[in-house]
């Protein structure tokens, strides 16, 4: 097989939805301007339902509310007001103060709820109608809605910032969006390329939409225009987003939806004496990705049961490459930490061993592989979703091989450690370092026992992915003091952040 110098750029693009599936609620009309049988949103409501949602879709039913209703929409994970609604329905009385005083978050797709005649949003009172702009400027480029989104320049050596987002082949190719940049209390993530129309906003909860709006945010909320504009009998509100525009509306919904009650198990370890936790990009990118976490270093040395309750009622566990598993398996705290509930990623192999808390038939570790290849074994798994395949030998039929770069191996000592086998039981095999009889990435079911005979079981959804630095020891040339390189330092690509954040939404779905 030839060896990584080969790879060339074949790329692959494994499609699908990796996200917390939610119970969202669709504000939309029973509207079907070319009388085909079916509402002009339905691409909508279709792709929601593909990404995994449970979508009650019950049409005109909101243009009137009570306390039923208004439980019902706060009862929900996400309510969406599709651009298939005409927001004069919507705003007659106290309405406005009653779709703003749902503590759910909102995602409002229609411009026109948004002016300071319906829900007050936003000081302005126009919406452009006849606006043919296809290509967002992000204003906000680090945004998590750009997420896993490729934003290009305008001009060569400007910043990556634009994006197509709507198609324009489909229905009137025409979208409408609010006629200002001036979100008040709020947030502009984006706006139209060439025209200054806002295009994405949020507002936080709590927030009064401006200043004297005398209308607050009982929940996140935000406007993200979609669906096309009629003219004369033309359909309306038809999902005209491109695969771009879709992966922003997929980051949107996440987004709103919230991040998850995560433990990450950790220790005080500063190899470097830079003053900071060698693992602490590793929290820095769980709290970017929205999530809460909770980091109490050396605490989980020792297990009671107040603890044990503490980590049956995360949402997942993630225990980090800086932790020396010599320290987690004393007496009966290998089935403790097996029989806890909540789902677990470990990043360090080391726990995994047959010695410690027996997921894997081997005592064997790699502490010295600078493979920084993953061979995708299930490629077709969730947690390879939107990520970039390549093959080490393009030219080759015979060479179909799904690779992902997923190691920098400038972080740290440019090694990582691997479990030393590619069998894994009752467990599946996910991935394994190119050309390497090792275990990169697998998974167990909750109720499995990890072999046969391993007397341990899973108590919840468990996966090994390795990732963080191997540490190693070297002389200073300078000072020639015995050193320690970082241990547990987050070493992910691009390509191998996305790997890793699919694989927590995966365990997260179950």
């Amino acid at each position: 097989m030839k060896r990584c110098a080969l790879i060339l750029s074949v790329l692959i693009l494994w499609q699908g939805s990796v996200v917390p599936a939610a119970d969202v609620i669709v504000v939309s009309e029973n509207i079907d301007r070319d009388l085909d049988g079916v509402a002009d949103d339905q691409g909508l409501i279709d792709w929601l339902v593909a990404e995994g949602h449970s979508v009650d879709i019950r049409r005109n039913l909101w243009e009137d509310l009570d306390s039923q209703r208004i439980a019902e929409l706060n009862a929900a994970d996400l309510v969406i007001v599709s651009r298939l609604t005409d927001s004069a329905l919507y705003s007659d009385g106290y309405e406005p103060t009653q779709w703003n005083s749902v503590t759910t978050p909102v995602l409002l797709m229609s411009p026109y709820f948004a002016r300071d005649t319906r829900w007050n949003w936003v000081r302005s009172e126009t919406v452009p109608s006849d606006t043919a702009c296809t290509h967002v400027e992000a204003l906000d480029p680090d945004h998590p809605i750009f997420r896993d989104v490729e934003l290009m320049p305008l001009h060569r050596g400007g910043p990556a910032n634009i994006v197509e987002v709507v198609d324009p082949t489909i229905g009137t190719r025409l979208t409408s969006f609010i006629g200002t940049m001036d979100m008040g209390n709020g947030h502009l993530i984006a706006k139209t390329l060439g025209a200054e129309l806002g295009w994405i906003a949020e507002w936080d909860t709590g927030v009064e939409f401006y200043d004297g709006a005398g209308q607050f945010a009982a929940g996140k909320r935000m406007l993200f225009c979609a669906g096309t504009q009629r003219v004369d009998d033309s359909r309306r509100a038809e999902f005209n987003l491109t695969p771009e525009g879709r992966q922003m509306l997929h980051n949107a919904i996440r987004y709103l939806l919230g991040g998850a009650n995560i433990i990450l198990v950790t220790q005080g370890i500063d190899w470097n004496l830079d003053g900071l936790r060698d693992d602490h990009a590793l929290e820095t990118q769980l709290l970017a990705d929205g999530h809460s976490v909770d980091v109490r270093p050396d605490y989980w040395l020792s297990l009671s049961a107040e603890k044990i309750a503490e980590l049956n009622a995360a949402d997942l566990i993630v225990i980090s490459r800086i932790c020396w598993s010599e320290y987690y398996d004393d007496g009966d705290e290998p089935t403790q930490w097996n029989s806890l509930t909540t789902p677990m990623l470990l990043l360090n192999p080391y726990f995994a061993r047959n010695i410690r808390w027996e997921w894997v038939n081997t005592e064997a570790t790699s502490n010295d592989t600078t493979e920084v290849y993953l061979e995708a074994v299930r490629p077709w798994h969730p947690i390879f979703s939107n990520v970039e395949m390549i093959s080490l030998d393009p030219y080759s039929w015979e060479d179909s091989i799904a690779i992902v770069e997923m190691i920098d191996p400038s972080v740290g000592s440019g090694i990582t450690s691997f479990i030393g086998g590619t069998w894994m039981g009752n467990g599946r095999l996910i991935a394994r370092p190119v050309s390497l009889d090792m275990g990169w990435i697998a998974e167990w079911d909750a109720g499995v026992e990890f072999y046969e005979g391993a007397g341990q079981y899973a108590g919840g959804k468990r996966m090994l992915l390795s990732a963080g630095t191997q540490e190693i020891q070297y002389t200073d040339p300078v000072t020639w003091m015995q050193m320690t390189t970082t241990q547990g330092e987050l070493n992910l690509t691009p390509e191998g952040l996305k790997v890793f954040r699919n694989a927590v939404a995966y365990l997260l779905a179950e």
